[in-house]
């Protein structure tokens, strides 16, 4: 198996009518797509939340409390 071949073909030439329906119909999809999985996506692209940080993760010293 070749793995430069696309994974589909586009017709070599199309109708100007034809070529617009074809991206209007991509861009429908596309919106639908992104309206149906939005909070997934949300999930994916947000950085993980910061943990609360550990607040005795340094050794305790009785001779110098920290207040």
């Amino acid at each position: 198996m070749n793995n430069n071949e696309p994974l589909f073909v586009l017709p070599s030439e199309l109708s100007d009518e034809t070529a617009y329906e074809l991206l209007n119909f991509l861009q429908v999809l596309t919106t639908e797509i992104e309206n149906h999985y939005a909070a997934q996506i949300q999930r994916y692209l947000s950085p993980p939340s910061t943990a609360q940080p550990d607040l005795f993760d340094e050794p305790w010293d009785d001779d110098n409390p920290p207040f």
